[in-house]
């Protein structure tokens, strides 16, 4: 298990970076689109959410940041939800259980499931351009209008973190 329990550390700013090397040893080898790497998604992720984030809300920097890192980890990984809540602070576990979509749940119950929680509804509208993004380079044109139209539902759905 990594040693990444944040309160070991120095302020919330380190959660990205622990969060960043839960996510890199979870997905290690993994590929993403047409055989890339993971952790490229991840960090094209980071980097969106960091563009799209409004100045008055550069509070929530260190805990988008690590959402940004840990989206995909219980949904695509051997992580569980108890081994991140020994690590993470509530607010960023409890973003990433709600951006992890459950087996059989519906498109519907899913997206009013992110957009319960500000982080993952902001983390997931990011994700989704992202994917989206690397749809339309992999000429997935059924993925891109997928994207397309659970970005609107996102989108629309945007209050704000505050």
């Amino acid at each position: 298990m990594w040693n990444t329990r944040w309160e070991n550390y120095q302020g919330v700013n380190v959660l990205p970076y622990a969060a960043e090397v839960v996510a890199m040893s979870a997905h290690q080898g993994q590929t993403y689109g047409n055989n890339t790497f993971f952790d490229g998604h991840l960090r094209r992720v980071e980097s969106l959410a960091v563009l799209c984030l409004e100045y008055k809300d550069i509070e929530q920097l260190p805990f988008v940041k690590a959402v940004c890192w840990l989206h995909d980890v219980l949904e695509d990984t051997e992580v569980t939800e108890a081994e991140l809540r020994e690590s993470f602070p509530g607010v960023i576990v409890d973003a990433v259980v709600a951006i992890t979509k459950q087996k059989g749940q519906s498109n519907k119950a899913y997206l009013e499931q992110v957009m319960s929680n500000k982080l993952a509804h902001f983390v997931k509208i990011v994700d989704t351009l992202c994917n989206q993004s690397q749809c339309r380079k992999d000429g997935d044109a059924s993925r891109v209008a997928y994207y397309g139209k659970r970005l609107k539902v996102l989108a629309k759905g945007w209050k704000g973190f505050n």
